[in-house]
């Protein structure tokens, strides 16, 4: 056995986030976000974050490699709150 399996074995799986992981974000601004957490976070589609990517109405992501981008935590969050409040709630039967 080399060193290097031992630290293999030793390391986690990387897991992609269940959407029950997803409800306990920390909320460090430095975060990188993938598409399926800001899709979560945002309630947008992937082809709408991306339309909306291209006519800059949403942050850019970041790259953070030859084939991997994410964005920015605090930018989502800032695209968030800039987005209009609802005064009112529809319920089932419309009141």
């Amino acid at each position: 056995m080399t060193p290097s399996d031992n630290i293999r074995d030793s390391l986690p799986a990387y897991r992609f986030p269940r959407k029950a992981d997803m409800n306990n974000f920390d909320d460090n601004p430095r975060r990188m976000l993938r598409l399926p957490e800001v899709q979560h976070l945002t309630g947008l589609s992937r082809a709408t974050i991306y339309e909306h990517v291209a006519i800059s109405k949403f942050p850019k992501p970041v790259s953070l490699g030859a084939r991997s981008i994410a964005w920015r935590c605090n930018d989502v969050y800032e695209w968030l709150d800039a987005r209009p409040k609802c005064d009112y709630l529809v319920t089932a039967n419309g009141h």
